[in-house]
């Protein structure tokens, strides 16, 4: 069977372990807060079809 990147990272999440940093997340919250978060769009943007392409098997 062959799992997908994004199906492996998931798989290895479920086992007990947080999914996410806790402590990234309230950094990042602090920041957004003190309005000093910045989004770079081209690598979200690079990450949803990196994703997209490990869903599809392509």
């Amino acid at each position: 069977m062959h799992l997908s990147k994004l199906s492996s990272r998931l798989a290895g999440t479920s086992a007990g372990e947080a999914p996410v940093n806790l402590e990234h997340v309230e950094r990042i919250k602090t920041a957004i807060r003190n309005g000093e978060f910045h989004v770079n769009a081209e690598a979200v943007a690079d990450k949803m079809l990196e994703i997209e392409r490990d869903t599809l098997g392509r």
